[in-house]
């Protein structure tokens, strides 16, 4: 997959873990930028939660994957962009790829990508290093749609510009459906089941963002297609909390295939497979959208595929 293009330029990055405390990490040409902030508790209860079954359907293939669906491999740079790249680029993208029967020219041109900008510009406060929230990304393509990548560019040493109110009038015609947590991590009471996120990618054929630690050995891993990356004694320091994008899985290999926003010579050309214990034991949250299908209003759980029910939000929403 092509790369999408971008200017870089080097400086010491930080990060806030989930701990409280502040740590930095010397950015070199190996060292990218992450920026996922963890959801506070009433994230999980004002949005929706998919309950979904952990049995396997009697359909369920041992593998399965989106990633021929995927646009190009993009490159955050230096950025605490990650949340736009999963969110809108990876896991919108792909979604809207596949339902509108996008041919594979289509899936590389910028008039049908959905920009990064536009979701990260308003939330970085001028700030290169600044990250967001997961669901807040969701909740803009749900509230306000996105601007694509013809649109709104991406540039890494530009990021101070807004949608344009054209582009903000001409975003409204893509919103997505409704957001709704996945998991809310092993800490939480919740850790990402990995039967239930199969029936997840099976069931919707839709990606889903989640958020992981990078260590310092994430920068720089074997690029063979069928490497399973978990984390090791050697791991290094943790540098900081990402957003990724979920886009298949194999039984056999016991992993999930991501795709990361740090350009296509990282890992196997921008892919790369999780071990699945690593998810479920680390991941401290999951987010997705709304399948297609009828919306049922209702303030009861509504069965939504076999193995998936939507569970409504439980308190009002504060925006």
């Amino acid at each position: 997959m092509p790369t999408v293009p971008l200017r870089r330029s080097f400086r010491r990055l930080s990060f806030a873990p989930l701990l409280g405390f502040m740590m930095t990490f010397p950015l070199g040409l190996q060292a990218q930028g992450t920026g996922c902030l963890p959801s506070p508790p009433e994230a999980f209860t004002t949005h929706a939660h998919a309950r979904i079954a952990a049995k396997r359907g009697l359909d369920r293939p041992a593998t399965f994957s989106l990633a021929a669906d995927l646009p190009p491999v993009g490159d955050q740079g230096h950025t605490g962009s990650c949340v736009g790249w999963s969110t809108a680029y990876y896991c919108y993208s792909t979604s809207v790829a596949r339902q509108r029967k996008l041919t594979p020219e289509q899936r590389t041109d910028p008039r049908f990508l959905f920009s990064p900008s536009f979701i990260w510009h308003p939330f970085n406060k001028g700030d290169k290093e600044q990250g967001m929230h997961i669901y807040e990304a969701f909740d803009v393509l749900a509230k306000q749609g996105c601007g694509t990548l013809a649109e709104m560019p991406w540039d890494e040493t530009e990021i101070l510009s807004q949608p344009k109110e054209a582009v903000k009038i001409h975003a409204l015609r893509y919103k997505s459906r409704q957001t709704m947590s996945l998991f809310k991590g092993k800490m939480n009471g919740e850790a990402g089941d990995p039967e239930k996120l199969k029936n997840w990618l099976w069931e919707t054929k839709q990606p889903f963002v989640v958020a992981i630690p990078v260590y310092e050995d994430f920068s720089d891993l074997s690029h063979s297609p069928d490497f399973v990356y978990s984390p090791t004694e050697k791991k290094g320091q943790l540098r900081g909390y990402h957003a990724v994008c979920i886009v298949g899985y194999d039984s056999n290999k016991h992993a999930f295939q991501m795709v990361n926003s740090w350009g296509n010579k990282w890992a196997n050309k921008g892919l790369l497979w999780l071990d699945e214990a690593f998810l479920a034991d680390t991941a401290f949250e999951g987010w997705g959208q709304r399948p297609g299908g009828p919306i049922v209003r209702s303030k009861k759980p509504v069965q939504i595929r076999p193995s998936i029910i939507l569970e409504p939000a439980t308190a009002p929403s504060t925006n």
